[in-house]
C-alpha cells in the first residue's frame, strides 16, 4: 500500500464493498463480524498488507478487532507500521445506547495507525437521533484526546438497518470541526 493513500479513496473503496455485502445487514453479530473480516482482509491483501486476525480463533485479538500491518520483509518479526486499526461494536442497547460503541471507539485513540475505523449499526428499533448522538460523542472524545498524530484519519462506518439498509461513512482528521460525510 502506498503510504499516501487518501482517506477519501480508502473510504470510497470500503463503502462500495460494504454496500454490496448483504450479510452486513442481517441478524446476528457473528455473521456481520465475519462479513467485516472478509471485506477488510480482501482490502488488505489487495494493498499488499497483512491482515490480523486471519481467521477466527479462540484467543484474543491483536490490539483491536482487526488490523492491517506492514512487516519488514527481511525479518518476519519486525512490524514496520500499523496501517489500519478497526473496532466493531454491534450492541447499542440499554439505557445509554451509545456506551458500548464509544467504549470501542476510544480504544482507537492511542493507537498509531494511518486509518482508524469504528464500525457500528443503527437498529430498526433504535431511537430517533441515535446515529447523530454517536457521532457527536465520538467527536467529543476526539476533541479531548491530546496526542493526535498528523495524517491519521478516523472513519465511522455506520450500518443503518432501519427502513432501507444502507451504509454510510464519516471521516475526521486534524483540523476538522466535526465528522464529515463521504459520498
Amino acid at each position: 500500500m502506498r503510504r499516501n493513500e487518501s482517506p477519501k479513496k480508502f473510504a470510497n473503496d470500503l463503502l462500495k464493498r460494504a454496500q454490496k455485502c448483504s450479510r452486513l445487514f442481517r441478524r446476528g453479530a457473528k455473521q456481520r463480524t465475519e462479513a467485516v473480516r472478509g471485506i477488510l482482509s480482501a482490502m488488505a491483501y489487495s494493498r499488499g498488507l497483512k491482515f490480523s486476525p486471519r481467521r477466527p480463533r479462540k484467543r484474543h485479538e491483536f490490539l483491536c478487532d482487526f488490523a492491517w500491518m506492514c512487516w519488514q520483509k527481511s525479518h518476519p518479526l519486525w512490524l514496520r507500521r500499523l496501517v489500519l486499526a478497526a473496532e466493531c461494536e454491534w450492541s447499542n442497547q440499554g439505557r445509554d445506547r451509545s456506551r458500548q460503541v464509544l467504549y470501542d471507539f476510544r480504544k482507537l485513540l492511542p493507537l498509531k495507525a494511518r486509518f482508524k475505523l469504528c464500525i457500528y449499526q443503527v437498529r430498526r428499533r433504535s431511537p430517533e437521533g441515535l446515529a447523530e448522538k454517536l457521532r457527536k460523542k465520538a467527536f467529543i472524545a476526539l476533541e479531548g484526546y491530546q496526542d493526535h498524530t498528523p495524517g491519521e484519519c478516523y472513519l465511522l462506518l455506520e450500518l443503518d438497518r432501519r427502513k432501507e439498509p444502507t451504509a454510510r461513512i464519516y471521516q475526521w482528521h486534524l483540523g476538522m470541526k466535526r465528522f464529515s460525510s463521504l459520498p
